[in-house]
């Protein structure tokens, strides 16, 4: 008869609980034919695939909050990302995307977990991409830019707006926990991030200034960490709503950056011919990019322009130093998008880029270009 009751007082009391927070579920599923001719070293390739993710990465989640009373909120978002067209995981984590805790008042926000830097083009406090980008990096193809990424273990601090202006800070204690190469979490070994960035709004008009820095902590390995020095990289963008067109604006510097658009250390290694020992302390130049965003009597036209150039430093092979190389990174998209509802859309464009690395050492050359053509569909829910 006790246990009767119990499980009956239990039962009753499951409706509080179930509503003490507010859950949504939400997600999106994009796919697309991608039609690309690629010209990699003078070989070139045609392939006709299917894609997930182009117009807006492939995810679902939960996201929720309770309010405390006084102004005071606890919130909570886990996103998972997959392919559509094979039901995989990304990363082989169940929320790669984003996974948070926050507790938010008249004082601001106070969010922890894995979150994407504020230069990452990624996840809730994306705010580079969002605000100086037209496709949101969503274009990885083409874009010249530099991006942070997500990291483990981050710790950020939101402020209210002030007159427009609203300041972000991050500090991620060990930005990939599941690289056991590295040190322990908050050591010296281990990989830690930093982000900042102030943003401001008024009417038509949108702008944030960003700093990053990179505290590389594994020099353990020959490869396994291809950038041996600390990276950081200065971000100012903007949009500006002129009515006929919101028209965006985006400049980067970076100095120790791991990637340059579609260049990463693989690209570095095979211009300067590989070796068992390779090193280099990356990138370091701008890039800038000139987007719009044009609603048209049926949907709307995106289109962007991007460019780049650096330098690579720092390179070594088999502990042999190289001279510097040169790189330079060109790309353009035109996206049209039409929508058959609120939450569903239809969308085709053509893209192109271009990435060249020279060794200036021996005059070895990589260069890749690649166009693309693709048609696809993206539903939310």
């Amino acid at each position: 008869m006790k246990t009767t009751k119990l499980i009956g007082a239990l039962a009753l009391s499951l409706p509080a609980f179930a509503f003490a927070s507010q859950v949504t579920l939400y997600g999106v599923v994009d796919e697309s034919l991608f039609y690309t001719h690629s010209r990699v070293d003078g070989a070139s390739s045609n392939s006709l695939q299917m894609k997930s993710g182009y117009n807006a990465g492939s995810r679902f989640g939960l996201r929720g909050s309770e309010d405390l009373g006084g102004g005071v909120k606890v919130g909570f978002k886990l996103e998972s990302g997959f392919t559509a067209d094979t039901g995989a995981l990304q990363k082989n984590r169940l929320f790669h995307r984003e996974s948070q805790l926050n507790v938010s008042g008249p004082w601001g926000t106070l969010a922890a977990g894995r979150l994407g830097g504020v230069g990452s083009g990624a996840t809730t406090y994306d705010l580079v991409f969002s605000i100086g980008e037209v496709s949101d990096a969503s274009w990885l193809n083409v874009e010249g830019m530099h991006m942070t990424g997500r990291s483990d273990n981050m710790l950020v601090y939101q402020t209210p707006k002030f007159g427009g202006l609203q300041a972000t800070v991050q500090y991620s204690f060990k930005s990939d926990s599941l690289n056991t190469d590295e040190g322990d979490e908050g050591t010296a070994k281990a990989t830690r991030y930093y982000g900042g960035a102030l943003t401001y709004s008024a009417g038509a008009f949108e702008s944030v200034l960003a700093y990053e820095y990179v505290n590389r902590g594994n020099d353990t390995a020959d490869y396994q960490n291809p950038n041996q020095r600390n990276g950081q990289a200065v971000s100012l963008g903007g949009n500006y709503d002129f009515g006929v067109a919101r028209v965006y604006a985006l400049f980067q510097y970076a100095d120790g950056a791991d990637s340059l658009g579609r260049l990463y250390a693989k690209n570095v290694k095979n211009a300067y011919g590989g070796g068992d020992k390779f090193f280099f302390d990356g990138f370091k130049g701008w890039a800038a990019h000139l987007g719009a965003n044009i609603p048209l009597p049926a949907g709307f036209l995106r289109a962007g322009v991007y460019y780049a150039d650096a330098k690579i430093e720092g390179i070594r092979i088999n502990d042999a130093a190289k001279k510097k190389g040169d790189v330079a990174f060109y790309g353009v998209n035109a996206q049209y998008n039409y929508p058959l509802s609120k939450r569903t859309q239809v969308y085709t464009g053509l893209g192109f880029g271009s990435s060249k690395i020279k060794a200036n050492e021996d005059a070895k050359q990589y260069k890749s270009e690649e166009a693309t053509a693709y048609v696809g569909l993206t539903h939310k829910f």
